[in-house]
């Protein structure tokens, strides 16, 4: 009898869409077409600022600073319905330490990439006045 292999977490995050439309629009609908722009405008000001941050704060070796940089990463992707960032940025929060802090040097091109596919999903994203179909 074949054992099944059970997938890592960073195999069950790769499954995880990049960004949750549904919730998304959700979120969006409420609002005027003028202040649908102006979120997406700062989610994407505000992705490309947490990239940069991880990237100074890694240079520093400065964890508490890294770690905070993580929370507002999963706050504003778990708010947004970016899955994929926030279960990687919830990881990461959990039992953050120094050797974690190590280790996400070596997470920049995925953090990287996955903050550039959640703009780029941004950018697919239609401001519409009508409410979307559940």
């Amino acid at each position: 009898m074949k054992k099944m292999k059970i997938p890592s977490m960073n195999e069950v995050i790769e499954t995880e869409p990049v960004l949750d439309l549904y919730t998304f629009q959700q979120l969006l609908f409420p609002l005027d077409e003028e202040s649908q722009k102006v979120i997406i405008n700062q989610i994407k000001l505000d992705l490309c600022s947490i990239l940069n941050d991880i990237i100074e704060a890694s240079e520093d070796d400065n964890p508490q600073i890294l770690h905070a940089i993580f929370h507002r990463a999963k706050t504003i992707s778990g708010t947004f319905g970016f899955q994929r960032l926030y279960k990687k940025t919830e990881q990461l929060c959990d039992g953050f330490t120094q050797d974690k802090m190590k280790q996400t040097k070596d997470l920049h091109k995925w953090l990287n990439d996955n903050i550039y596919l959640a703009l780029s999903e941004l950018k697919q994203v239609e401001i519409k006045d009508e409410k979307p179909d559940d």
